[in-house]
């Protein structure tokens, strides 16, 4: 079966870590996400069957070197049709991503859903405007207070999670978290993405409780 017969798939049944922290020990979950970061992120959650069938080093983007760190990442997900670069040929892998962007890039796993409004106030006429619309109503992107979406602006990685954590219906309450788990003296449990970065950075085995969250049974 080549890679055109298969739908781009994630890997929803193992959770583990794929945010890491920094040698200096923080996670830094306001600090901002590359292009290239999103595309290592996406390459390690794919279902190893879909990512075998599509595994390649080679891209064609001008701006990215053959020695390049994330070289197979870029490149399998563009074969995969899952990232894209600009007219100019370039990907501009060291470049941040914009929440326009990647809400683009989690469409490709999954049916666009249509909509006949936008759920944002900012969005009439943008080139993501139907991915943004589709993201929002299947519950994987939110807006802002003033109900704006900003799409051109950079995504944090603590949204960066979120994201992620719902495409992958994955998301725990602090109470069913175990002691145990990687902490990071900048990720405070009084924050509001404390629970979806808790949820990137440990793997771990669950079950699913009556809410459908989870509860951890083991790092």
């Amino acid at each position: 079966m080549c890679s055109s017969d298969l739908a781009a798939a994630l890997n929803k049944e193992d959770h583990f870590q794929y945010i890491q922290g920094y040698p200096d020990g923080l996670v830094r979950p306001e600090g901002l996400i590359t292009r290239e970061e999103v595309a290592a992120v996406f390459y390690r959650l794919l279902d190893s069957g879909y990512r075998a069938s599509i595994w390649t080093q080679k891209e064609d983007f001008t701006d990215v070197e053959s020695n390049r760190w994330s070289i197979r990442h870029i490149g399998t997900l563009a074969k995969g049709n899952i990232i894209e670069g600009y007219p100019d040929g370039d990907f501009k892998p060291g470049n941040f991503i914009s929440r326009a962007e990647l809400a683009t890039i989690s469409s490709k796993f999954d049916k666009l859903t249509p909509s006949t409004s936008n759920k944002f106030s900012d969005i009439e006429g943008h080139w993501a405007n139907n991915y943004i619309n589709s993201a929002a109503i299947k519950g994987w992107v939110n807006g802002y207070p003033d109900g704006s979406f900003k799409p051109n602006q950079y995504i944090t990685r603590a949204e960066f999670v979120t994201l992620v954590n719902n495409v992958l219906d994955r998301g725990v309450h602090k109470d069913n978290i175990l002691p145990e788990i990687t902490k990071f003296p900048d990720l405070l449990e009084t924050m509001w993405y404390y629970e979806d970065m808790v949820e990137a950075t440990n793997s771990h085995y669950h079950v699913r409780i009556e809410d459908k969250t989870e509860l951890w049974t083991e790092i």
